[in-house]
């Protein structure tokens, strides 16, 4: 198995973020890697940007229309040859160590299937640092509070890691499998972090910080709205309960 972590990236109309998130794994990251960018039918010059990329460790896939997220990973997962696997959002900056940190994380016990990590957005409060259930209910970890290297500075078992950037190992996949394709865009990770820990897996937060603009595609409230409501209904109807967003 090859030791390096493929970066799987989905772009769909986020060049002005991706040209930034790209820089950024270049000059912060030492662990071994190779990108795959998938763009999902963008009209903003992405494709011609992407394209000039297509060389050496970096592969792209131009789809021919907007394909979602699940659907879109899956390509990634059946191209890739790494021994872990890292789907990142376009809309993220890394800092130095962060993979490194992260695939450590992972190997320090064989039932870890996916990592997770800290994020912020661009004014330093907190996004995401894990999914914990606290009396009987879901709860995003931090969510709003200004972050501190002091603040979920340990490693965490979680429900749950947001999927902006999210690691699993490859083989867990013939295990737990490919993502869910009905998932069109929100809760595809949820709904993989769920699967694993049902087959006994560990699902892990790792206190490592990368900033998250958290703005993504430019599509309409009403359409993601949309798209909320439709993967919510989907998760309930599959998993018998509810999932809020952070």
């Amino acid at each position: 198995m090859n030791n390096y972590v493929d970066i799987i990236i989905v772009n769909y109309n986020t060049l002005k973020y991706l040209k930034n998130c790209l820089e950024s794994i270049k000059t912060q990251t030492t662990y071994p890697y190779r990108l795959l960018i998938i763009d999902n039918n963008s009209q903003d010059g992405s494709k011609a940007f992407l394209k000039s990329l297509n060389q050496g460790d970096v592969s792209v896939i131009l789809n021919g229309q907007n394909l979602g997220c699940a659907k879109a990973w899956n390509q990634g997962i059946k191209m890739s040859k790494g021994k872990y696997i890292l789907f990142l959002n376009p809309d993220t900056i890394v800092n130095s160590g962060w993979l490194t940190s992260m695939v450590e994380c992972a190997e320090s016990d064989s039932q870890i299937a996916v990592v997770g990590n800290k994020q912020v957005n661009e004014y330093g409060r907190i996004i995401h640092a894990g999914v914990v259930y606290e009396n009987g209910t879901l709860v995003y970890r931090g969510y709003g509070e200004q972050n501190d290297s002091n603040k979920y500075n340990q490693v965490w078992d979680c429900v749950d890691v947001c999927g902006a950037c999210y690691l699993i190992k490859r083989s867990i996949i013939q295990k737990i499998g490919l993502f869910d394709e009905r998932f069109f865009m929100y809760a595809e990770e949820t709904d993989y972090s769920y699967r694993a820990r049902e087959k006994g897996f560990r699902v892990v937060y790792c206190p490592v910080t990368i900033i998250h603009y958290k703005d993504g595609s430019p599509i309409s409230d009403q359409k993601r709205q949309t798209l909320h409501m439709r993967s919510r209904k989907l998760f309930e109807q599959k998993w018998g309960g509810s999932i809020r967003e952070g």
